[in-house]
């Protein structure tokens, strides 16, 4: 079991509870030729927040992923790889389970540094914005 939360840009979001779990439902589809493992294609404030999120929680696939070397130096970091899917307005997120308190806390202090919502998909299923406004 992962803990899983989705950054989201707030501008694309809807600010009501069916529109916003019909837009997650369509964006969550993974579908196109999109590299859901590059960042670059998503909004700048979710750039400038996973590229801080990886520094505690670096990436298990992609072209950021931590390689042997790395791991080895330093075996704790294990628990830590994260599965990150990226597209233009999310950052789709599963920690482990582990990870979930210490993970959160992170998420939600980058998350008002960087001006993104949060959507905790595998707990309460809370959508908050930057503005501090909850679904």
């Amino acid at each position: 079991m992962s803990y899983d939360v989705m950054l989201f840009d707030a501008n694309s979001a809807p600010r009501e509870r069916v529109g916003f779990d019909n837009w997650f439902n369509t964006l969550t589809q993974w579908e196109g030729d999109l590299d859901y493992n590059d960042y670059t294609h998503a909004t700048p404030a979710l750039q400038s927040f996973y590229k801080e999120l990886i520094k505690s929680y670096p990436s298990l696939n992609g072209p950021d992923a931590v390689d042997s070397t790395a791991l080895q130096a330093n075996p704790d970091l294990e628990s830590c790889l994260t599965d990150y899917s990226i597209a233009p307005q999310i950052i789709y997120a599963a920690f482990a389970w582990s990870q979930a308190h210490n993970a959160d806390k992170l998420i939600h202090d980058l998350a008002a540094k960087h001006g993104v919502g949060i959507y905790h998909v595998s707990t309460d299923n809370a959508v908050i914005f930057p503005d501090g406004f909850t679904i």
